[in-house]
């Protein structure tokens, strides 16, 4: 019985070929999966930190808003909330109450003192900004939140006495999951003052 050469099988050369050509694809597609996906949380997790400064970064400037109110002669009575977002500023004014640093610390300093944050509690039916001092701040385990792995300091500057203003550094450092490195986000904030 002679076989026809359009009726003879892969080598055995052939099939492994076949297979090893079949794995490297796979393992390059998920690879590149992979990669995708984690840049994917990544960005997603940038983003979730980004909306948790400028909450920081609104905070204080309701509470700017609601001092410069509070200033004006023809101000109506305020709410109670709306007092204590006054105060906060008031505080933030003081530097004996919440002193300022000589600049902008290193940018991968991820554990810091004489640093405070800003917290809405409750109180009764309506809530209340709360500037709260905290000790020491390390980074977070996972997203930062005010108080752990996220803080505000107070910069000062010279040009501020020519042109009334505060600086403020907010800061976030967290360990991101399935990474030994700590992520760091930050943003400057620029408020005018009256005097």
């Amino acid at each position: 019985m002679s076989v026809n050469a359009s009726e003879r099988g892969d080598t055995l050369i052939e099939v492994f070929v076949a297979i090893t050509v079949l794995a490297i694809v796979t393992v390059s597609v998920f690879s590149i999966m992979n990669k995708g996906v984690t840049s994917m949380y990544d960005s997603l997790e940038r983003a979730q930190v980004r909306q948790i400064l400028d909450a920081q970064s609104e905070m204080l400037q309701y509470a700017r808003d609601q001092y410069v109110v509070q200033q004006t002669p023809q101000s109506a009575a305020m709410s109670l909330d709306d007092a204590a977002a006054a105060a906060v500023w008031t505080r933030l004014r003081d530097t004996t109450q919440v002193p300022d640093i000589a600049g902008i610390p290193g940018l991968n300093d991820c554990h810091i003192s004489n640093a405070f944050y800003l917290t809405m509690r409750p109180n009764g039916g309506n809530t209340t900004m709360v500037l709260e001092k905290n000790g020491v701040i390390s980074p977070s385990s996972g997203l930062p939140e005010p108080g752990n792995g996220l803080w505000i300091q107070k910069i000062s500057s010279q040009a501020a006495q020519l042109v009334p203003y505060k600086d403020f550094y907010i800061k976030a450092c967290w360990q991101p999951v399935g990474s030994d490195v700590p992520q760091v986000l930050s943003s400057v904030v620029r408020l005018y003052d009256q005097n």
